[in-house]
């Protein structure tokens, strides 16, 4: 997330709640939070003396949380001085010490990490781990590694197939059309193509930062190219291999296919039909003619066959920690109403942070599903505001399930299902296609113990997703 992000949601949230708000904690009770005369910070009353916290508090303490991956431990200001076992540098309260007061080592340093943990989750950009601040994922977007540096960044799809990307300051964005190109390159080059992300000097004009170089893509530079290879790893289209510094080394980049006969044998034997490669008609069918021989089939097929048997005994064995339920009238849709189911959710959250949601959106009067369907394709289709819509899934039209999907932070999804939220993110925007309806929905939230295997969790939606094939949203991960 971006710092100036963070502290425009904490700014707004404030504007929204009257500029005074109360904050639970942790342990102990609530103190109150209010903007400072100037809105320049946060005066809080639970720093007796000291109680101004400047907005670049906040901002340092993303930016430490974005450097280390998402997650940093509290830092105890009580026990020990600025760079001991308790208080690193590289601690939420040291790294505030340090860049904001000017704190060095084997200062002490005042506890400021309780109002200032304590407000970022109460904003839900980030949530409490055992001892560490953890940074949310943003609603609608999904966290990757750079496969070099193992660096995070975010990024989601957009309306028309394509990816945005950010990554600290830097946004970045590639259309449909480039991304078929870079995976076209790389399955009709089996042996290997180079990433060729290095900024400066001369990189191969067969790499993926040779090919993209040359297209008319707004603001490219070669180290985009890390972040798409990236994705495309991740969402399981293509595979690589990190040969090291040195000419001809670096990131090399395969069809999934030939990685998989690759690890299985090193006599594997993968033959691309050379007549569909060269023949532009048929370069749908060239990404998958990929063949395997007899052998390898029954080694990669045993293995894959291995690990979905373990995924399913452990799913078996998985149980939710609780359910709720929350009957929701299209009638009552408004503002104010997201403001407070969204703070009854956030209750309820509350109880066990750290937890992870799937959750079902269902219609509650089957003789209305054809309505929504009609409203919501219509709302969709004539967007006056430019709201990102969850796509609509062609033959769920008489699902009486809306939609399947998952969070870190149920209250904050809650509001962006409800219509509240950033224009931006991927939702159901209920109220702004159901005032006419009558009825209403049931949102059925399962709460998962912290911990819990994201690859099981997402096993468990994919499985909901393909059981009540939802009218609208796409599955999962995919």
């Amino acid at each position: 997330m971006n710092p100036d992000e963070a502290v425009n949601i904490i700014k707004t949230y404030f504007n929204e709640n009257g500029n005074n708000v109360d904050v639970s904690q942790q342990r102990g009770d609530p103190f109150t939070a209010e903007l400072a005369n100037g809105y320049d910070g946060i005066n809080v009353t639970n720093l007796g003396n000291q109680p101004f916290l400047s907005w670049d508090v906040f901002r340092v303490a993303i930016e430490l949380l974005n450097k280390l991956g998402g997650t940093a431990i509290r830092g105890n200001a009580m026990n020990y001085r600025l760079g001991e076992q308790g208080l690193p540098l590289n601690s939420v309260e040291g790294y505030i010490a340090n860049k904001i007061y000017r704190k060095n080592e084997g200062d002490s340093v005042f506890k400021r990490i309780s109002p200032v943990a304590n407000i970022l989750v109460h904003v839900d950009i980030c949530r409490h781990g055992n001892r560490v601040l953890i940074l949310n994922q943003e609603p609608g977007w999904s966290i990757c590694k750079t496969l070099s540096k193992q660096k995070d960044f975010l990024w989601q799809y957009d309306n028309n197939g394509g990816v945005e990307i950010k990554s600290g300051n830097i946004q970045a964005g590639f259309n449909s059309n480039d991304i078929n190109i870079v995976i076209d390159h790389i399955y009709r080059n089996t042996q290997g193509v180079q990433l060729g992300s290095c900024i400066t000097g001369i990189v191969p004009e067969n790499s993926i930062g040779g090919i993209l170089q040359n297209r008319s893509i707004s603001g490219f530079t070669r180290a985009w190219c890390s972040y798409l290879v990236a994705i495309l790893v991740s969402e399981g289209i293509i595979n690589y291999e990190d040969l090291g510094r040195g000419p001809s080394r670096g990131i090399w980049l395969y069809p999934e296919c030939d990685y998989l006969t690759r690890k299985s044998s090193d006599t594997a034997d993968i033959a691309v039909n050379e007549e569909e490669l060269d023949n532009p008609d048929a370069q749908g069918d060239a990404i998958t003619s990929c063949s395997i021989n007899s052998l390898n089939q029954e080694c990669v097929f045993q293995e894959i066959s291995n690990q979905l048997k373990e995924i399913s005994n452990r799913i078996e064995a998985t149980r939710a920690q609780q359910s709720a339920r929350f009957q929701i009238q299209f009638s009552d849709i408004n503002p104010e109403y997201s403001q407070i189911l969204k703070k009854r959710i956030k209750d309820w959250e509350k109880q066990c942070s750290g937890s992870s949601y799937i959750y079902i959106y269902k219609a509650n009067n089957k003789a209305e599903l054809m309505r929504i369907n009609d409203s919501y394709a219509k709302s969709r289709e004539q967007n006056t505001e430019q709201r990102a819509f969850a796509r609509i899934n062609k033959g769920s039209s008489e699902s009486q399930v809306l939609y399947v999907g998952s969070s870190h932070s149920i209250g904050q999804r809650t509001k962006d299902h409800l219509g509240f939220s950033s224009k931006s993110v991927f939702s159901l925007q209920i109220f702004h296609w159901c005032r006419e309806l009558d009825g209403g929905i049931d949102l059925e939230i399962l709460r998962f113990s912290p911990g819990t295997d994201s690859v099981i969790l997402q096993s468990i939606e994919d499985g909901l997703w393909n059981k009540f094939k939802p009218m609208f949203g796409r599955q999962g991960q995919r």
